[in-house]
């Protein structure tokens, strides 16, 4: 009765199962073993030796390649020491089988073989999809990091300047611009809605807005610019009627120099405008509303203000993924104050240092915590 118990029970398993007992002889297998290596009977039969079975698989080719007596030497060797074990293995077939053996009590192992062909055959296509989508995002971030402006036209026209830009994935939502615009200079920090991919997508929609804005609205007048910037993004994303799908946009920092670079005229959708002086940040808030979103007005009005007397002024902007960055010992925000208070401890370095600081500041800051957003900062000097 035991025994129909036992021999049910392996027949009944997905699994196939074997047993050498400590001569290394078979003692138990069920059928499912034996189809998944197409042993003949006599391979087998009561008694048969592991080593038989080892020499019918060698020269059947499942080893592939080499001298049938090294390939049997070298797997009764290991098989000698009555070690678990734990590897995967191709049939002839192309099946994928995961064995894994265990000594016995008294003797001998057991080995259990599962076929994961399926299981791999889908890991592999998980991984050649991951491949793929990796390969288009590295591609997106070249094509997102040739459309920000390189260091020329900051470094000809600041006395001193640096740009941290550290997406929170390979893409992100955060953007910066330097343009010739007029007479002037213009010096824009972005902050759209989303990060990643989504993120990406918003960045490259405002870069075109921004194109379309700065031929549509005569050098100088800001606040016109930020206006139909908004209007562009607002059109390009269908918000600007009703049924619009989406409610999507950015929040925005413009500083703009005249061509005597004798003030700063800042423009914010809600951005604000950081400037240090004699030891003491104050600030600059801007409209509270952003650009391009469903529920802002087509035709809504931008503040500007004008900072005058430059000397010995440091101006510095920042999109949110700084001051919301979660972390510290009781995983709060780092906070609009502590980046005030940081300003200020670095406000003698040079601007790159400056930038080295900020970054490390938020990365201890962050510690342990996943990173929440994308993080870009500002920072310049007229004279």
């Amino acid at each position: 009765r035991e025994k129909q118990i036992v021999d049910v029970t392996l027949e009944s398993m997905e699994q196939g199962i074997s047993m050498f007992d400590e001569e290394l002889n078979i003692v138990v297998h069920n059928e499912k073993f034996n189809d998944m290596f197409s042993l003949p009977a006599e391979v087998l039969e009561q008694n048969s030796n592991i080593e038989a079975l080892f020499r019918f698989v060698a020269k059947r080719g499942d080893y592939g390649p080499g001298d049938i007596d090294e390939q049997v030497h070298q797997r009764m060797e290991l098989t000698r020491k009555f070690e678990a074990h734990h590897f995967e293995r191709e049939t002839l077939d192309g099946r994928i089988l995961d064995i894994c053996g265990n000594p016995a009590e008294g003797g001998g192992f057991v080995t259990t073989y599962t076929d994961i062909t399926e299981r791999k055959l889908g890991e592999n296509k998980l991984k050649s999809a991951y491949e793929i989508i990796s390969d288009s995002i590295d591609y997106a971030a070249r094509i997102q990091r040739s459309v920000l402006p390189d260091n020329t036209l900051f470094s000809s026209l600041l006395a001193d300047h640096f740009v941290l830009w550290e997406p929170r994935d390979v893409v992100g939502g955060d953007i910066y611009w330097s343009r010739m615009w007029g007479d002037g200079f213009l010096i824009i920090l972005g902050d759209c809605t989303g990060h990643g991919v989504p993120g990406a997508f918003m960045t490259l929609i405002a870069t075109g807005a921004l194109d379309n804005a700065l031929s549509d609205i005569a050098g100088g007048q800001v606040t016109q610019l930020m206006q139909r910037l908004h209007q562009l993004v607002q059109g390009t994303l269908g918000q600007h009627g009703e049924g619009a799908e989406s409610d999507d946009g950015m929040e925005l920092g413009i500083c703009y120099l005249g061509a005597d670079l004798d003030k700063v005229t800042f423009v914010g959708a809600r951005f604000e405008l950081y400037i240090v002086e004699n030891g003491s940040v104050s600030t600059i808030k801007g409209t509270k509303s952003g650009i391009g979103y469903h529920s802002i007005p087509h035709i809504q009005e931008y503040e500007e203000f004008e900072v005058v007397n430059l000397p010995g002024k440091v101006f510095y902007m920042t999109s949110d993924g700084l001051v919301d960055q979660v972390g510290g010992k009781r995983n709060r925000m780092f906070g609009k104050k502590r980046f005030r208070e940081l300003l200020l401890e670095i406000n003698d370095k040079p601007m790159k240092n400056q930038q080295e600081c900020i970054l490390g500041a938020l990365v201890e800051y962050q510690g342990e915590q996943r990173r929440r957003d994308d993080v870009a900062v500002i920072g310049f000097k007229v004279e």
